[in-house]
């Protein structure tokens, strides 16, 4: 499985060291490239030289700003794709995919049942798809540049779209609930109430600035997440018995009713 890998950012770069070094140096069950794609370099955010020397960089001159930044970052990095890729990897970069035995079986579930976006659900009210981590069709992508023009809802802008053309896509279970749902809000607050870290992935997107020991913390969460030492930091706790807390939890939200089990999705964005 041939695949490009493509990070955008703005100002994260510390997490963009760490995505492309998961990339790197986990990521083992496929031929990856990885396309970097920065508009933050005017604003005093250089892509790290150490990112430099393992990816191709491309540095926009300008920051469309922060709504139309992120579809600005999409539609200029897949102008820049190569040929020779089968799938695009759409990942921010504060999104770290500790492992790629995900990617294997989202490609093999988009093969048998004809998808070209794979990605997880992001509102449930909503026909919706997130854009933090997101497999897709590389012929898709380069067929249908209106994909990626999307405005003030981009999660949802891009499931009309692809409901519109009449294209397969469909959700990752592994990396849901985005949300926490209503009725664990009450003793789940942290994290603007979402849920960053995903032990099927195994993946975390934490916002290091919400994190009182920033980067460091960040990869004793992905420790957890994966349940194993991926990250040379000190843990009190066993990251086998923290990686099964984590997938209870998740396994849980999965299965409190929610009102949108129960009410058609809505279009939101058209």
């Amino acid at each position: 499985m041939r695949a490009e890998v493509l990070i955008r950012v703005f100002d994260r770069t510390a997490d963009l060291e760490i995505c492309v070094e998961c990339i790197r140096r986990l990521w083992t069950r496929g031929d990856y490239e990885i396309l970097v794609i920065s508009n933050g370099e005017s604003s005093g955010h250089p892509v790290p030289d150490s990112v430099r020397k393992v990816a191709r960089v491309i540095s926009l001159p300008e920051n469309a700003g922060h709504r139309e930044g992120n579809s600005q970052l999409l539609r200029e990095g897949v102008a820049r794709l190569s040929e020779r890729a089968e799938y695009v990897v759409l990942l921010e970069a504060d999104t770290w995919l500790l492992d790629d035995a995900l990617i294997d079986t989202v490609t093999r579930r988009m093969r048998e049942r004809d998808w070209v976006w794979a990605s997880a659900e992001w509102e449930g009210r909503y026909h919706s798809l997130a854009l933090d981590f997101a497999v897709v069709s590389a012929d898709l992508i380069r067929r249908e540049p209106g994909l990626l023009e999307f405005g003030p809802y981009p999660e949802s802008e891009v499931a009309n779209f692809l409901r519109g053309k009449g294209l397969g896509y469909g959700h990752i279970p592994e990396l849901m609930p985005v949300h926490v749902p209503k009725a664990m809000r009450r003793f789940h607050t942290e994290h603007g109430g979402r849920f960053r870290a995903f032990p099927e992935g195994p993946m975390v997107t934490h916002h290091v600035e919400d994190l009182a020991g920033g980067i460091e913390e960040k990869k004793r969460i992905a420790n957890r997440a994966a349940g194993r030492a991926v990250f040379d930091v000190r843990d009190a706790g066993d990251l086998g018995s923290e990686r099964a807390r984590l997938a209870r939890l998740q396994a849980v939200a999965r299965r409190v009713p929610r009102s949108d089990w129960f009410r058609r999705k809505r279009v939101k964005g058209a």
